[in-house]
Formats: C-alpha cells, structure tokens, sequence
C-alpha cells in the first residue's frame, strides 16, 4: 500500500538559507540596505510550521494505544476516518480490536463506517466481542453498527471467546440467538466446540435450539462431545439435546 504522508509548512529551509546567505555574505551590495529583523520575519514566515511527517502507520498506532488526543490531532490534519491498513482492516476495526473505547468513540463521532469489513468479513463489533470488549460493542450498536446479519455474527464471535456479558448484551440487544454462519453452526455450537460452560449455559438458559445441526451434520451435544466437555454434554443433554 503507498504510504501516505501529511506534510504542513510553507517554503523549504533551503529557501531560508538562502536569504540569510544574501546577508551576511554581503551579496546584496552596499547600496541595498535591508535589516536583520526583516529578513528573520521572512525566514520565520517560509519556515515550515511542524517539520514532522505523520504517516498512516502514526495513525494506526494511535489508535492501538487508545491515544485519543494524538489521533485526534493526526486526524485533523486530513487523514480519511476511513483509511485501512495493509491487511484491510480500517482504523474502527484495528481500535474495536484492541478495546480501544476511546479511540472507537473518537472514531465514531468523525463518521467512520461501522459496518465496513475486513478481507475476511469482519466488522468492528465482531472483532471486538471476539476479544471480549464489552464498551466498544456497545458504542457500535449504539451507533447502528449491524448486529443480525446474515452469515457470522458478533454473537458467533462472542460465543467463540467464550464471553459471556457480550453475548448476554448481545442477546438483549436481539442478536439472532440461532444465527447460522456459512457452513450451518450457531453460537451455541460455537461456544460447546470452545468448551465454554457459561456461554453455553447462557445460550441454552436463552432458549437456543439444540436441535440445530451443521453441514457436517453435528449438533452442540456433538461438538462437546468430541472436544471431551463433560459438563456441556451434560448441560445439553438435560435440555434436551440428542
């Protein structure tokens, strides 16, 4: 990806050099008089005002940082809310992964699109309930960032993690508790295949169908039972799962 650059001045030092050079070597004759003062307004004025290139790169590390002032200077100075880095993920979808909340509100607030995705489908609020962050999940859906969708889900994700407040937030938020990823498997699958008790507790206290079977023809009670998870293949089989 080229780099971008932002540079702010005006004139190079060159140019500044140059009228000091006039001066002191005496190049502009005896018959010129120009004083000292004038010719340092000019080099103050053809100076640049920040000598420093920010990068996308400086962006992107503002963002991983939660450094809300610094990226909110670099974003001033032009940069698109919307820039991506090499693996395709924007600044929302680098910041949602971090937890970066501030950096998410920040973003937000400038118009950056919550529903973008990534080369591999994702969006800001999957990546952050896959990892967990509860605060920026809920500044994405506050801001209408797309919670049922077709394929897989924040919820998928959150059930993967094994995270249970997001998938709780989730589910109050009307995430699709029997959403069906590509190949068929919901989050309750997700969380028996994990090995993750809570989640699947959760999910099954919600009412998700343990009925349900993916492409290869697996229910949840067979994702935990051939991950070894005793108490999932007991808690499914006490709601019914065959």
């Amino acid at each position: 990806m080229p780099e971008q650059r932002l540079v702010r001045g005006g004139a190079s030092a060159e140019c500044s050099r140059w009228l000091i050079g006039l001066v002191f070597d005496g190049c502009l004759g005896p018959g010129l008089k120009v004083s000292l003062s004038l010719v340092l307004s000019l080099v103050l004025a053809l100076a640049p005002v920040e000598s420093a290139q920010a990068t996308v790169d400086d962006v992107f590390a503002r963002v991983r940082v939660d450094d809300v002032a610094g990226l909110g200077r670099l974003l001033v100075q032009g940069y698109d809310i919307d820039s991506v880095d090499g693996s395709g993920d924007s600044l929302l979808i680098v910041a949602a992964r971090e937890g970066a909340a501030g950096a998410v509100k920040l973003l937000l607030a400038r118009k950056a699109k919550p529903d973008y995705r990534n080369k591999a489908g994702d969006t800001a609020v999957m990546v952050a309930a896959l990892n967990g962050h509860l605060p920026a999940v809920q500044l994405l859906a506050d801001a209408g960032a797309q919670l049922a969708r077709p394929g897989w889900t924040a919820l998928h994700y959150a059930a993967f993690g094994g995270h249970v407040e997001v998938c709780r937030y989730l589910l109050g938020r009307d995430a699709d508790i029997d959403a069906r990823s590509p190949n068929g498997t919901t989050p309750l699958m997700m969380a028996a295949r994990q090995g993750h008790l809570e989640a699947a507790r959760l999910l099954v206290w919600e009412v998700a169908d343990v009925s349900l079977r993916n492409e290869a023809g697996l229910t949840a009670l067979g994702l935990a039972e051939r991950g070894k998870f005793v108490d999932i293949v007991a808690l499914l089989r006490k709601a019914g799962a065959r």
